[in-house]
């Protein structure tokens, strides 16, 4: 074999080989499934009020939530019971 093909036929093995393992790893110019933006975390949301058990637990939260969005009628000069 001449050495200009012996040449030609190593840069050719070596291209194959250099795309292999640039497919391997995932160097592509295309992004694959594998390669695509990972999942945005999950945004936490505010839960339903009536999803909370009715145990103390949830009798506190929903205590709490009335005083929020609510304080004028268990708070103030206003309310019946004042205690």
């Amino acid at each position: 074999m001449e050495p200009s093909s012996l040449r030609s036929v190593i840069r050719v093995a070596l291209a194959v080989s250099l795309g292999l393992v640039a497919s391997y790893f995932g160097f592509g110019l295309a992004p694959t499934s594998a390669q695509q933006t990972p999942p945005s975390p999950k945004i936490w949301t505010v839960p339903e009020i009536g999803a909370l058990p009715n145990d103390a637990f949830g009798q506190q939260v929903r205590r709490g939530r009335d005083l929020i969005t609510a304080t004028y009628a268990h708070i103030g000069p206003q309310v019946a019971d004042p205690a």
